[in-house]
């Protein structure tokens, strides 16, 4: 059974240089204020949870993680 993505927003506390968004292929990187936001479709809590682990192997702290609307 395949799952339809759900898109997610997660605020990391320090900011990534474009270079790694080669490390959250699915998702969108930008920077705010000391902070980088990756926003991007997640299939399941395992795909969810990889992009966390990442995240954090690059020393970065979790600020906050949530759904958010897709802009259209």
């Amino acid at each position: 059974m395949d799952r339809e993505p759900v898109m997610y927003r997660i605020v990391l506390r320090g900011e990534l240089g474009d270079q790694f968004g080669v490390l959250f292929p699915d998702m969108l990187l930008t920077r705010e204020s000391g902070s980088t936001v990756l926003t991007g479709p997640v299939v399941d809590l395992a795909g969810l949870d990889a992009v966390l682990e990442k995240a954090q192997d690059l020393g970065l702290e979790l600020v906050w993680a949530g759904r958010c609307h897709a802009r259209g």
